[in-house]
């Protein structure tokens, strides 16, 4: 279940849309937030996802803007940075049930290149190291292009 942890304390969020924000029409109220701010959190089957609920002003997550209402994906230990006119706030997204998932710019966990293979062959490598034989053929053939020209 998907968490939010602002000031050192944890907020659970609920399935389905959540507004966070100083204001009364907030799901979570979070005074301590810019006043006028509000960031809606979606959690959904196939992920969470935040956006600017109007003129929310400037929220960021891990430094990149939240532009308009376009919901933008969130991940385990991403930052949501809410900028005041006189303070940052801080919130952090916490997911534990997603943490085997992997961002598009991350590198993916070797047990992904060392998984069974789906074709067994008394013919090819088994137990995971047919990844590491194509790789192995992959930079043999880089290395002889590289020499050869």
């Amino acid at each position: 279940m998907p968490f939010i942890e602002y000031d050192k304390r944890l907020y659970q969020l609920n399935a389905g849309r959540n507004l966070l924000g100083s204001g009364v029409e907030a799901d979570l109220h979070l005074p301590e937030l810019p006043s006028g701010c509000q960031v809606g959190i979606n959690v959904e089957l196939y992920g969470s996802f935040a956006w600017l609920s109007g003129e929310s002003g400037n929220v960021t997550i891990n430094g990149h803007p939240i532009i308009d209402e376009e919901p933008v994906p969130l991940f385990d230990g991403d930052q949501l940075s809410v900028h005041g006119t006189r303070d940052t706030s801080t919130l952090i997204f916490i997911d534990d049930s997603a943490r085997h998932i992997v961002r598009g710019s991350e590198p993916a966990p070797m047990r992904i290149f060392f998984s069974e293979p789906l074709v067994k062959s008394p013919h090819l490598p088994q137990n995971g190291h047919l990844i590491t034989w194509i790789l192995l053929l992959a930079l043999a053939q880089l290395m002889a292009v590289l020499f050869l020209s």
